[in-house]
């Protein structure tokens, strides 16, 4: 274990600090992988607890990707979620997606709505405003439309992309609602 002169920011919290990183090494590894190992260093954050990985001053474990912060006026039940679906994306997009699109219904509840049917939902929504881009989002999420997927039900397809589409537009709804 050393303790490095060099701040970092946790891939898992975002805390900035001066980490403890560790060699990772066992006798009992081939030669072959033991190369390869002795490139890799183990991070543990003292905040979250979280351990990454990094070889050659890049991380590894956890997969990486941009992180779209909650908007501030997110209700703080709907931004536990939202922080919640950031975290599992990192090992399953699709059930991130899902949570993202339990958010949205919530959001939707929040605003008088039954949540049962969202097609049902956006109609009345967009009879009381909300905007065209927003109800345009809504269906390249497939939240509403000939392909949509039910909130909470998991569809094969999504990926990075559709998780950044998602908690874009939920900071937009949040935006425009809250």
């Amino acid at each position: 274990m050393k303790k490095s002169n060099i701040q970092f920011k946790c891939p898992f919290c975002s805390t900035v600090e001066t980490p403890y990183w560790y060699r990772l090494n066992d006798e009992k590894i081939p030669a072959v992988v033991k190369k390869e190992i002795k490139k890799l260093e183990a991070c543990y954050c003292s905040k979250c607890k979280e351990i990454s990985l990094w070889k050659d001053n890049k991380v590894l474990l956890p997969k990486m990707y941009e992180i779209i912060k909650p908007d501030k006026n997110l209700p703080d039940l709907l931004k536990e979620a939202y922080v919640e679906a950031w975290k599992i994306s990192r090992f399953s997009t699709r059930s991130a997606s899902a949570l993202l699109r339990q958010i949205i219904q919530k959001i939707f509840i929040m605003q008088g709505e039954q949540g049962t049917d969202p097609e049902i939902d956006v109609i009345n929504l967009a009879n009381n405003g909300l905007p065209q881009d927003l109800n345009d989002e809504l269906k390249k999420c497939k939240y509403i439309g000939d392909e949509k997927i039910a909130p909470g039900l998991i569809r094969a397809v999504d990926d990075e992309v559709m998780v950044k589409n998602l908690a874009k537009l939920i900071n937009k709804l949040s935006k425009f609602y809250f």
